[in-house]
């Protein structure tokens, strides 16, 4: 059996900066919102970057998050009409997947033989985000037909309450991981 304390140290560090960025949601209003945004960013970029010292897959979501930051900045910045702001936004959530995937699954591997039940955990925080995201992005693309498009709104509200419970469960995986991998 190993220990992973890069990636634990990591795990751990992407962790608080996923706190850091829900933190972040109503500190908007006092006007450090957006500074505690960009630390959540770095604290969950250098996470990743720290894990990958013992498996490359944490590397893999390393990269993936940049290009999602990147295709993020583009959408806020230079888009402007409504069909190219859903594309980038479909985009970016698909990114988002591929990290949370890859997050997810180096993160079982490396609990192999360690950690079984925070492994099952991961496997159906998975399960939840690519269910609640492929949802999503079938809602955006049909929200634009007239009459399917509200049906579209009630199912992707849906979707959204079930990914925030998703993301509780996403955080509690993380939060196990780190602990079983140090």
């Amino acid at each position: 059996m190993y220990d992973y304390p890069n990636a634990s140290k990591g795990i751990h560090q992407y962790f608080i900066g996923i706190i850091l960025n829900i933190a972040a949601i109503p500190l908007t209003f006092v006007l450090i919102g957006p500074l505690v945004a960009v630390a959540a960013l770095v604290l969950q970029l250098i996470g990743l970057h720290t894990a990958s010292r013992d498996d490359g897959g944490y590397q893999s979501a390393f990269y993936a998050s940049l290009a999602e930051l990147a295709v993020s900045v583009i959408n806020f910045s230079l888009v402007e009409n409504a069909i190219g702001a859903t594309v980038l936004a479909i985009l970016s959530s698909l990114i988002s997947l591929y990290v949370t995937y890859t997050v997810i699954t180096t993160t079982c591997l490396l609990l192999q033989g360690k950690d079984a039940e925070t492994i099952v955990r991961g496997q159906n925080v998975l399960k939840i985000y690519v269910t609640t995201t492929l949802v999503s992005v079938v809602c955006a693309v049909v929200s634009v037909i007239p009459i399917i498009g509200a049906l579209a709104v009630v199912v992707s509200v849906i979707s959204d309450i079930v990914s925030l419970v998703g993301y509780v469960l996403f955080m509690v995986f993380l939060n196990r991981a780190y602990q079983s991998l140090a």
